[in-house]
Parts: structure tokens; sequence; C-alpha cells
């Protein structure tokens, strides 16, 4: 299936990674792109403020 190939890529990249450990139902996760949306959001509230 594409979408996993696309996906194991992306983990093999460092990208994301997944957090459920489980076989179906899996989760995963971008801890680093989260952590830059963070920042640019208190960038922005600070600006606005």
């Amino acid at each position: 299936m594409q979408t996993y190939a696309a996906i194991d890529r992306l983990v093999e990249a460092g990208v994301i990674r997944e957090i459920t450990g489980r076989k179906r139902d899996r989760v995963w996760m971008a801890a680093e792109l989260l952590a830059e949306l963070d920042d640019l959001d208190r960038r922005i509230q600070q600006a606005m403020a």
C-alpha cells in the first residue's frame, strides 16, 4: 500500500515516529513539527501583544 510506504519513508527519515506500539490502529507523531508550530504560535502572540 502506497500510504504505508510513504509513512515508512517518513519514519526512516526521522520526520515522524510511531507512538502506539501496536500493529493495528497505529498513531504517528511529528514532535519536531509540533514544537516548531508551538514556537511560531508563541512568536505570533508576542508580536500581537
